[in-house]
Parts: structure tokens; C-alpha cells; sequence
């Protein structure tokens, strides 16, 4: 089955991805990339950070999940110009997640995509063991996880 990229269906096994790697903070904290962060890796906006001030539940942080994992799929939506299946397009409400949109849309695997080429997409994309801590780079045990786990959800046929 092709899942045009414009009709959102929540991808449980997405959600259950963000959800292990991010893991749950009641409490804000700040995460690698120098953000304020709370619940499964929700960045917070200063509106929030007053809100959130005495922490977050489980169900709130479900909630901002569900709220950012619709904001990653719409973003995704807007640069991607073919059609993909639902993992494929799980796997990029994960990454996007994960590292932004910004980095994603002046990806050479964002230009794979679009050309249709998914072997070298996911080459670019998901094989990355390298991440960025503020302006260093620095190898995360966790991202090389999360990568992989991406990547074997990107090769999965719906």
C-alpha cells in the first residue's frame, strides 16, 4: 500500500519508537542539542516553560507527542514530493523529530527521496551514527540505536 503523504494515519510503532528513545521527563530538562525539553523529548516553547514549570504527567506528555508527531508529519508533507508507505513515512516523523525539520529539508537524502531513489535515502538518512552536541560532534550510543531502528522500519513493505 502507498500512503500519499498529505492523509496523516498515527503510527503506533512510531509512537512507541520516540517514546523508547526519548524516554519520559516529568521534569524539564535540557536536552543534548541545548534545548528545554520535558515529557518524550517535547521542546518547549516560553509559554510552556512557565506551564510546565512544576512538571508534566505521562498523559500531558502523551498529548505533546501526539501534537508534535502531527507538526513533524505535516513538515514532512511540505518537502516531500512522492509518495511513500507507511513505515517509510514513520521513519521520518521519527527522524524529523528528532533532528528538525530544518536539518531534513537541506538533506541530500530529502533530494533522494524525491527522486525516488529510497536505497540511497536511507543510506543518507538512517546510517548516520554521528550526532550533534551543540557544536561538537560526538558519537551517541543512542542515536546509533535510533538510526538503525529507523532504518529497519524504513525497509519494512506495508
Amino acid at each position: 500500500m502507498v500512503l500519499q503523504v498529505t492523509q496523516m494515519k498515527i503510527n503506533n510503532a512510531i509512537l512507541s519508537l520516540i517514546k523508547e528513545f526519548e524516554g519520559f521527563k516529568h521534569l524539564a530538562y535540557i536536552c543534548p542539542a541545548g534545548m528545554d525539553t520535558i515529557g518524550y523529548g517535547h521542546v518547549l516553547s516560553d509559554a510552556e516553560k512557565s506551564k510546565y514549570k512544576d512538571g508534566i504527567s505521562e498523559k500531558q506528555a502523551f498529548d505533546l507527542l501526539l501534537e508534535d508527531y502531527k507538526e513533524a508529519f505535516d513538515q514532512i508533507s511540505r518537502v516531500v514530493k512522492v509518495s511513500l508507505n507507511e513505515n517509510q513515512m514513520g521513519a521520518l516523523v521519527s527522524l524529523v523529530f528528532n533532528i528538525g525539520i530544518g536539518t531534513f529539508s537541506k538533506s541530500r537524502g530529502l533530494d533522494y527521496i524525491n527522486k525516488k531513489d529510497f536505497i540511497n535515502a536511507k543510506r543518507e538518512l538512517f546510517d548516520s551514527k554521528i550526532g550533534f552536541v551543540k557544536v561538537n560532534k560526538v558519537i551517541l550510543p543512542g542515536l546509533v540505536r535510533r538510526r538503525l531502528a529507523e532504518s529497519k522500519l524504513w525497509d519494512l513493505h506495508v
